[in-house]
């Protein structure tokens, strides 16, 4: 009996605090489902927006106003639909009344080195890292996400009441580097000259042989070896994207380097069966396969050439990536489609050959990146593209991931609470009390206005 008192108690005395409250929300409820699929809170905004209109109607009826029905109304929908989302909605709170997790992730320098060549590759502008990482994690504005610098190549990331989904989604943004690139597949007919160069590259030691980028013996870059990426699932087990390009091209195994040396049968053969390329892979002990490709340095097609990328589908209705080029970009793009017709035209992100699609004929303004994509993989690269790509490549997982308390603590919370509240109810009454209607019309004015500020808030999630 002593307990249950003791937790009364407890709750009573932070019930009028929403702030300090379990479940962020001032009327616990949970409204029972009427429709299968369709959320009863919506069916319950839409049918006050019909009643608030009818009853707007009405009252202007009655008071012989009929040109202003529909004001009236919309001022009444605004009015409820507003109160019941405040009533019933789940407020978002942020670092100082909630908490969160503080994420500290790494520059990755040997990466970096092999993007980044030249003497530029071992410095960086900071700056541009957090506008991007900020750009990717919080694009509206809204969320109280902070990114700011934690040394000489380490960034930190504070994340306000996150879940577990949540902050994996945040990490996945932060190792995807962003960079995308369109290059056309070596093949055996046209680039002997290019795998000669990968052959010669294999054969070395070291970092050198697992480099993907394939220089000739005069330094100048010919070539460029881009992982086969797989579908959503498990990263050793799931179908290869592009199986296509094995047919004419060169192969190498991702972790050692070592060229798969294949007969034009067995290239025919794994291109169009799946089971049949895992066999041989498994034998081998391989798990990962690298595409070579044909490297254009003086026409080189990336991400930063796209002026547009939005989602869309394709001819078939799957989901596809969009793309508008600059002018810049629209010219490399027809020289290399151009000189490169019924050839594949790799498309890849981060390191990843998505599709390679046949070029059938001149691109240069518009395109499509098409491939067996979900609507939520197309959203997210068409998020990162709009971002902006990293320039430097971040460590695949933080150094450091801690879970932090509310940074005010729950006692300045309440006593904080309790005076916003009595202030808010102070300065009503004096201005009732002293302006009479006029101070009543600025009451409601003010209240009304505090109640579509938070319910904003709740639909937008942007947290307190």
């Amino acid at each position: 009996m002593e307990a249950i008192s003791g937790t009364i108690d407890m709750n009573l005395s932070i019930i009028p605090i929403l702030l300090a409250a379990n479940k962020y929300r001032i009327l616990d409820y949970d409204f029972p489902p009427l429709i299968s699929g369709v959320a009863t809170n919506v069916l319950i905004c839409l049918a006050l927006i019909v009643i608030s209109v009818v009853l707007g109607v009405l009252m202007a009826n009655a008071l012989r106003l009929r040109d202003y029905g529909w004001r009236i109304g919309l001022i009444l929908s605004t009015i409820t639909v507003a109160t019941f989302i405040m009533l019933f909605g789940n407020f978002k709170l942020g670092v100082d009344l909630k908490g969160g997790v503080i994420l500290v992730y790494e520059v990755n320098e040997i990466e970096t080195k092999q993007i980044r060549r030249g003497p530029s590759a071992d410095t960086w502008d900071m700056g541009q890292l957090i506008a991007v990482i900020t750009k990717r994690l919080n694009p509206t504005g809204l969320s109280e996400i902070v990114v700011r610098p934690f040394g000489p190549k380490q960034v930190e990331i504070v994340v306000p009441e996150v879940d577990p989904a949540e902050i994996e989604l945040i990490k996945e943004k932060i190792r995807t580097g962003g960079v995308l690139q369109f290059m056309v597949v070596a093949s055996d007919e046209r680039d002997n000259e290019v795998f000669e160069a990968a052959k010669a590259q294999a054969e070395k030691t070291g970092e050198e042989k697992l480099y993907r980028a394939v220089m000739d013996s005069d330094g100048r870059q010919v070539g460029y070896w881009a992982k086969l990426a797989r579908d959503q699932g498990d990263p050793t087990r799931a179908p290869f994207r592009a199986l296509d390009t094995l047919a004419n091209g060169y192969l190498r195994d991702s972790r050692t380097g070592e060229i798969l040396e294949l007969t034009p049968q067995q290239k025919r053969a794994y291109s169009q069966n799946q089971s049949e390329l895992e066999s041989f892979l498994k034998q081998r002990g391989t798990t990962s396969l690298d595409v070579l490709m044909a490297y254009d340095q003086d026409f080189s097609v990336r991400g930063d050439d796209l002026a547009l990328a939005y989602a869309g589908h394709d001819e078939s209705f799957r989901p596809a990536i969009h793309f508008t080029m600059t002018t810049d970009g629209s010219i490399k793009m027809g020289h290399v489609t151009q000189d490169n017709l019924h050839r594949k035209l790799a498309i890849i992100f981060d390191n990843e050959l998505l599709s390679a699609p046949v070029i059938q004929s001149k691109i240069s303004d518009n395109g499509q990146i098409t491939g067996n994509f979900t609507q939520e993989e197309v959203d997210f690269i068409v998020g990162i593209l709009k971002s902006g790509s990293m320039p430097v490549v971040m460590q695949e997982n933080p150094i450091s991931e801690n879970q932090i308390g509310s940074i005010l603590g729950m006692d300045t919370i309440i006593k904080g609470s309790y005076a916003v509240i009595w202030s808010l109810v102070a300065v009503l009454a004096f201005t009732w009390a002293y302006y009479r209607f006029a101070g009543f019309v600025a009451c409601c004015a003010l209240i009304l206005n505090l109640v579509l500020t938070l319910a904003i808030m709740i639909m937008f999630q942007a947290p307190l």
